[in-house]
Order: structure tokens, then C-alpha cells, then sequence
């Protein structure tokens, strides 16, 4: 029990960061893309 719900939380850590980086990757992209030339 002690095991799953630790894993739980760290799949749940990890699907953040993942969400935060690709969010923020994002961002950065669209601002290079609308940044004018």
C-alpha cells in the first residue's frame, strides 16, 4: 500500500513537471514565433 501510493505521488510529480516544462516551452515558442523580424 505504502509503495503504490508512493509511486502514485511520484508519477504525479513527474506528469507536473512535465505539464509545467511543456507549458512554459510553449510559451516560449509562441513568443519567438510572434516576436517581430
Amino acid at each position: 500500500m505504502f509503495e503504490r501510493s508512493f509511486a502514485l505521488d511520484l508519477g504525479e510529480a513527474i506528469t507536473r513537471r512535465l505539464l509545467v516544462g511543456f507549458a512554459l516551452v510553449a510559451v516560449g515558442a509562441g513568443v519567438i514565433f510572434t516576436a517581430p523580424r
